[in-house]
């Protein structure tokens, strides 16, 4: 089943083999990915609106729905009246489901909700709070609107009751609900707990969620929603865990290696690998590997012994990528010209290492020198083989705004021609334009380009 690792920020690419099965583009500041029945999918901020995208097999990303419009920062005396953010994403093949937040400025109010809609409805929220700067989120009610997860149907999350983190403990227990749509979605208590650690895992009929409190803090209990009991308490591990369908459960050990657990035996049996993050499905286990100088990501069987694959390939702090695994697919985010590059890859058969893929070529294409001026604007054909980020300007003979745009393959960019300056080309027939281009590179530099044309005016 799907699981996505929804981490801010992210690792610095490097040259790694990039298989003939596996598909990519680029993707603006979001979250995600998060594999689904249509493919990838991801949000992407552009503007005030945050976009629902799903990238398919067949390398083409489409835009679903605008899930969020911020409104006007030119309000509310320049803060704008509210700001709404995706912060955490998740699928399977029957269900999406969202964690946001608010914050609204006249009131200093904010609000953290999990939402949840089939592919292509609208969302409905299963669980919602809010409050003000007094009453939350620090000292007051929450819900882990960013630590859920889901399985056919179902919806995991924990809510925490009133508590102050910065007390002493003992803290209120949290509770820990499933929200199941084949059982009309109604969010059911199914446990209640010490203070949970890295969210809350489903699969299935199975429950897990690690333990950060209590008489064993990192235990980690898998709860039988079948049975209405627990299956079997396992640990301690570190870090994130994950389960799958039939029980079986993985984390990192104390010294970082990967270990697993099952029903049937619920002691530590060694995967024979160290990492951390990972995603166990299909008798799979998807992890990175590694340290803060750099990181892999790697899939290979959970028990039976077998050699890693490397998918991909990072520098900097591997906690910092994201990626999802369902067994048979594979999906991550890396930097390019200026957005991030999303993969998918079909990891049922991966190809192991060997051969090295370039790194993104953050520079512009002019397929042709002369221009020409229809109705007062003029398309200028510049283009990026990557999905690049790039502020152009056009001036010299006649001039233009300035505009930001994302290079495309085959992009021509519309520039509309000031009144002011087509009065002062007068009669001429053609003048001379200059167009620069300014791409942000991979890390974040920015390079300038500039490139002279002949913009026939007649």
């Amino acid at each position: 089943m799907s699981r996505s690792i929804l981490i801010a920020g992210f690792a610095l690419l490097v040259a790694l083999p990039v298989p003939a099965h596996a598909v990519s583009v680029g993707a603006g500041p979001g979250v995600g990915p998060a594999l689904g029945a249509d493919g990838a999918y991801f949000t992407e901020k552009q503007a005030l609106n945050t976009d629902l995208r799903v990238l398919g097999p067949g390398g083409r990303a489409k835009t679903l729905s605008t899930l969020l419009t911020d409104d006007d920062p030119a309000e509310d005396e320049g803060g704008g009246s509210g700001s709404a953010t995706v912060d955490a994403l998740g699928a399977s093949p029957n269900r999406l489901v969202f964690g946001t937040s608010g914050f609204f400025n006249k009131v200093r109010g904010f609000s953290h909700n999990i939402s949840t809609s089939t592919p292509g409805a609208k969302p409905s929220t299963i669980a919602s709070i809010s409050g003000d700067e007094f009453n939350g989120p620090y000292c007051g009610p929450d819900i882990g609107y960013t630590g859920f997860d889901v399985s056919g149907n179902a919806v995991a999350y924990a809510s925490e009751e009133p508590a102050c983190p910065f007390e002493p403990p003992p803290h209120p227990p949290e509770n820990v609900f499933v929200a199941d749509f084949d059982a009309g979605g109604a969010p059911q208590a199914i446990a209640t707990a010490p203070a949970i650690t890295s969210g809350v895992r489903i699969a299935g009929r199975f429950v897990a969620w690690r333990q950060a409190t209590g008489p064993a803090p990192g235990e980690v209990v898998v709860f039988d929603r079948a049975a209405g009991a627990i299956a079997y308490s396992a640990g301690p591990v570190t870090g994130s865990i994950d389960v799958q369908e039939d029980g079986k459960l993985v984390g990192t050990g104390a010294t970082g290696e990967l270990v697993w657990f099952s029903p049937e035996e619920p002691v530590a049996h060694p995967v024979g690998a160290s990492g951390i993050r990972p995603l166990l499905s299909a008798g799979r286990v998807a992890y990175l590997a590694g340290d803060d100088n750099a990181s892999r990501l790697q899939v290979q069987p959970l028990t039976g012994g077998g050699s890693p694959v490397t998918l991909a390939a990072f520098a900097g702090k591997r906690d910092t990528v994201r990626f999802d695994f369902d067994g048979t697919r594979a999906a991550w985010r890396s930097p390019g010209c200026g957005l991030e590059r999303l993969t998918l890859e079909d990891a049922s058969t991966p190809a192991p290492g060997g051969a090295t893929a370039t790194a993104p070529n953050c520079s512009p294409t002019f397929s042709r020198r002369t221009l020409r001026l229809r109705k007062g604007r003029v398309r200028v054909p510049v283009a990026c083989s990557t999905s690049c980020a790039a502020e152009l300007s056009l001036t010299g003979g006649v001039r233009a705004a300035t505009v930001d745009a994302t290079l495309s393959p085959g992009h021509r960019q519309t520039f509309r021609i000031t009144k002011r300056s087509l009065k002062r080309a007068g009669r001429k027939r053609s003048v001379r334009v200059k167009l620069r281009a300014a791409l942000t590179q991979v890390g974040g530099n920015t390079k300038v380009f500039r490139r002279s044309f002949t913009l026939r005016l007649r």
